[in-house]
């Protein structure tokens, strides 16, 4: 009988016998993915109560495992045993446990213990023996994408296994068993990737350092290759280095420190490519400024949702006033009504007059407001559980033992537009950031035609108030028309004021053109220098009003005495 080794010596294919030769099988990274895991297996629904991670083999080389390691967020080892992964092959991990088995399913590895897959958010890797790491996988609840399986029993399953360089590639499994351990994935999308890389969020970590943080992986050795970057203004990158283990984020080191208060230029190149090869598709070029402290109206808050439709996400709309580049890491959102205070947990430069986004699930908000092209303005952080009917936002910065408001009102379900038949869904927005946040005429419901909501980017509600009359009034209407279709087009009648002197109480009442009373604007209404009134179209029963002519009639009676009454028509156009 002849021995293995006989065979291979007749033999080029000495595999069934040389683990030397199989060791020395270059396994490059993305060859093995990690393609499946279940973090959370209670309840189960059909698998066994264990967790697991699953393996697949992309490539067309048989390899051997032993010795490789996964390593999860808290540096806790499991090491594989010998086993041959063969091209397009499966192996499910787990630890072993009495009456436990996958073996029904396919291939397995026992391990004395696989570490521990926190619940709702953790990280792990793959590493090779020399320890290069082979694939890492980063989740929280919000990659699961529904609501239901994320409570437990299901498995989070990689959706593109061609497109290993996307970190968003997740979605719980469809299998009535809640996974697919040892097979093809139940979501599994063969389609090549082919979309470039994009920055999605930097910041000046101090004088000498910019962090950058991109959509995909990238190509490690490019990442850190300094002419892949360059300042504008000549200020010389001294060195670049991208970390592990997901290989997104990069740090660019400056030879001299930036100045304050000067704008930079720092240009990514198309040379830069992903983990696949794919490059940018034109040089991406971001202003580049030291942050400052904020204070108060700096930065405000220009748009909120507090009470998202079934299934959705809560998120405030941030907006950076000044003219200072603003660091939002670290900042407090707090519902002082309740003291539920959370803290901004990313670091993002915000320049003068930009928007930024945070919610708690960032996926559902660029597909549900189609804000592809503001995705990189929208974060991932928690927020206060704010009530429907009403609440408080303050926004303020810790500053050693002092806290620095920066924008701060209470909040009632009444300031959105009555017409609507329901406000869920519907966000509150900012009709210009340049307005007080606590006066209730400031804010607007979202335009239907938006989605009724328009995270990171200009409200649909915007209206420029730097307009002036065209003769001298203390009271004037921005547009003498408006049609209230919630169409974000002049959906409200604005009647802005300027007094001369101050301590006017107002009221302001609203006729039909017959003379019949519609609606009260301001009752006994102290004002202030100058501001804004608003009127959607309802009567004062929360009831539609018809197309046609109006007047407002305006009385103030001032503190010293006198007083001053003002007449202004206006026209309702359409309604919905």
């Amino acid at each position: 009988m002849k021995t293995c080794k006989t065979l291979c010596l007749l033999s080029f294919f000495c595999f069934c016998c040389s683990p030397f030769l199989l060791a020395q099988t270059v396994v490059a990274p993305y060859d093995i993915l990690i393609n499946e895991f279940m973090a959370d297996p209670a309840p189960p629904v059909g698998l066994p109560n264990v967790e697991f991670i699953e393996l697949f083999n992309r490539s067309n080389k048989t390899i051997q495992l032993k010795d490789f390691k996964i390593v999860n967020g808290m540096s806790v080892s499991t090491v594989l045993r010998d086993f041959m992964l063969k091209p397009a092959g499966y192996v499910v991990i787990y630890t072993k446990k009495m009456g436990i088995d996958f073996g029904k399913y396919g291939d397995t590895i026992q391990v004395a213990k696989l570490g521990t897959l926190s619940n709702p958010t953790d990280s792990f890797y793959l590493a090779a023996p020399n320890g290069d790491i082979i694939d890492a996988a980063n989740y929280d609840l919000t990659f699961y994408q529904n609501s239901k399986k994320a409570e437990g029993g299901f498995s989070l399953e990689r959706v593109e296994p061609n497109a290993p360089c996307k970190t968003r590639n997740w979605i719980a499994s469809n299998d009535l068993l809640g996974g697919t351990p040892g097979k093809r994935n139940s979501v599994t999308i063969d389609s090549m990737d082919k979309t470039p890389p994009l920055v999605e969020r930097y910041y000046v970590k101090d004088d000498k350092t910019i962090v950058l943080t991109f959509d995909k992986r990238l190509d490690r050795k490019l990442a850190e290759q300094t002419p892949q970057y360059q300042m504008l203004d000549g200020t010389v990158i001294y060195s670049s280095k991208i970390f592990p283990p997901i290989f997104t984020t990069i740090q660019i080191s400056l030879m001299t420190a930036l100045l304050p208060k000067k704008l930079y230029q720092l240009v990514i190149k198309t040379s830069l490519k992903d983990c696949q090869n794919v490059p940018l598709s034109i040089s991406d070029t971001l202003g580049v400024q030291l942050p400052e402290k904020p204070i108060r109206n700096d930065l405000i808050v220009n748009e909120i949702m507090t009470n998202p439709e079934t299934g959705g996400s809560r998120f405030i709309e941030l907006y950076n006033r000044s003219e200072k580049a603003l660091d939002i890491g670290g900042l407090k959102i707090q519902d002082a009504t309740r003291g539920d205070v959370k803290t901004l947990t990313t670091n993002f430069l915000l320049l003068p007059k930009q928007y930024v986004a945070l919610a708690e699930n960032t996926l559902y908000i660029q597909k549900r407001y189609k804000s592809e092209r503001f995705k990189f303005a929208i974060l991932k952080n928690t927020l206060p559980t704010w009530n429907d009917a009403s609440g408080n936002v303050l926004l303020y910065a810790v500053e050693g033992s002092k806290s620095v408001v920066l924008d701060s009102f209470s909040y009632k379900k009444s300031w959105h537009n009555p017409l609507l038949a329901t406000v869920e869904g519907v966000s509150l927005e900012k009709i210009n950031p340049s307005l007080t946040s606590s006066e209730p005429s400031s804010w607007q419901s979202a335009a239907e035609k938006r989605g009724f909501a328009t995270p990171a980017q200009r409200n649909s509600q915007y209206r420029d108030l730097t307009l002036t009359p065209s003769v001298s009034a203390a009271f004037w209407l921005e547009k003498d028309s408006f049609s209230p279709d919630d169409d974000g087009f002049e959906d409200a009648l604005l009647v802005r004021y300027k007094l001369e002197k101050k301590g006017g109480v107002a009221n302001v009442k609203i006729f039909d053109s017959n003379g019949r009373f519609v609606k009260s604007l301001s009752v006994n209404e102290l004002l202030g220098a100058e501001g804004v009134l608003r009127w959607q179209g309802e009567r004062t029963d929360g009831t539609k009003t018809v197309v046609g002519i109006y007047i407002l009639a305006i009385d103030i009676i001032f503190s010293d005495g006198t007083t001053m009454r003002q007449k202004l028509p206006c026209a309702l156009t359409t309604q919905f």
